[in-house]
């Protein structure tokens, strides 16, 4: 009969040693590393911007016209704070909505049927 040999034999597979090398096996992905980094960025904000105020509808020649006040994209830690702007929205018969920075601006647009005029620059 064959004699046993020295070498130790090839140690059985185990649950704990499958767990571990698993997890070894296991890299975050850019999806992951990106959101966390979005959240990390998000909670490090210390002024965030202010939502839009929507006001009360109006309306002009049967076209509902939406006022918003827009108070900026970022509010800086020192220094001016931006202005707060109001817009007016209007929906053409597309659907496409058009923004002016005046009622009597938007009031023009919808009288001229939606028709974008070209401004000459000064």
């Amino acid at each position: 009969m064959p004699q046993a040999s020295a070498m130790p034999l090839k140690p059985e597979w185990s649950p704990q040693r499958a767990e571990r090398s698993s997890q070894k096996a296991k890299k975050p992905s850019i999806k992951k590393k990106a959101s966390k980094i979005a959240k990390e960025i998000l909670l490090a904000m210390l002024n965030p911007p202010s939502p839009v105020e929507k006001l009360p509808l109006l309306e002009h020649n049967g076209t509902e016209i939406l006022p918003i006040v827009h108070h900026g994209f970022s509010r800086p830690q020192k220094g001016p704070q931006p202005a707060a702007r109001t817009m007016y929205g209007a929906r053409d018969g597309n659907g496409e909505r058009h923004w002016r920075g005046s009622l009597h601006e938007i009031q023009q647009l919808i009288d001229g049927g939606f028709a974008i005029v070209e401004q000459a620059d000064a």
